[in-house]
């Protein structure tokens, strides 16, 4: 992630999730991160930024934190985030500029993303490749 965020939903609170989190931190200490998931506690807090169980009233910017494939795909369906969803890319990785990525993407720490390498909406970076 390039730019600087205000704050950041990330849906989902397991392990890809907390990935992201810990991502966006190092990149943007100051962005404040809430996780949503509908099986969040209440009062629960995970890395010090809470967890809600649904999507609180405003908000600008979400990254979809389920590692599921099939569980991220529906819940990036939702039209509440359209046009909201960003992709979390950490400092360490490389992405070639010649590198054609859809949003919502998730680059972890010291992935390499060639040349020509394509990487659709919500791919994790294991998953982009030639075609």
């Amino acid at each position: 992630m390039k730019t600087s965020l205000q704050g950041l939903i990330i849906v989902g609170c397991g392990g890809h999730a907390r990935s992201a989190a810990d991502i966006v931190h190092e990149t943007d200490p100051d962005c404040q991160i809430v996780f949503v998931d509908g099986a969040g506690w209440l009062g629960e807090v995970i890395m010090g930024f809470p967890v809600l169980t649904s999507y609180p009233e405003t908000w600008t910017a979400c990254f979809v934190g389920i590692g599921d494939n099939t569980r991220r795909e529906q819940a990036s369906d939702d039209p509440r985030l359209l046009g909201k969803v960003v992709s979390v890319i950490a400092q360490s990785s490389y992405v070639s500029n010649f590198a054609i990525l859809g949003e919502g993407l998730f680059v972890g720490q010291f992935a390499h993303i060639g040349p020509e390498a394509r990487g659709g909406q919500r791919d994790h970076s294991e998953r982009c490749g030639h075609r």
